[in-house]
């Protein structure tokens, strides 16, 4: 029985240290989001729509009056 507790203890040390590793990557990954959004913002006029090509797709991106935004992939031009 104290095979089964070992594993089971190094099996939650385990998944703990991945939760812990996803949650910083997630909490990475959100601040680089906000700034992303936040760039886009302070470079797009108000008001406005623009189509960027970015790794040859076209992108549509439509800015509010508010600043928000709407960004959606297009097919064709």
């Amino acid at each position: 029985m104290i095979a089964t507790d070992i594993e089971e203890r190094v099996s939650l040390a385990v998944a703990v240290r991945r939760y812990l590793t996803a949650s910083d990557r997630h909490h990475e990954a959100t601040a680089a989001f906000e700034a992303a959004c936040q760039d886009l913002r302070q470079h797009a006029a108000r008001e406005s729509r623009y189509v960027v090509q970015i790794d040859y797709r076209h992108w549509l991106l439509e800015v509010d009056a508010q600043g928000n935004f709407e960004l959606e992939q297009i097919e064709l031009l």
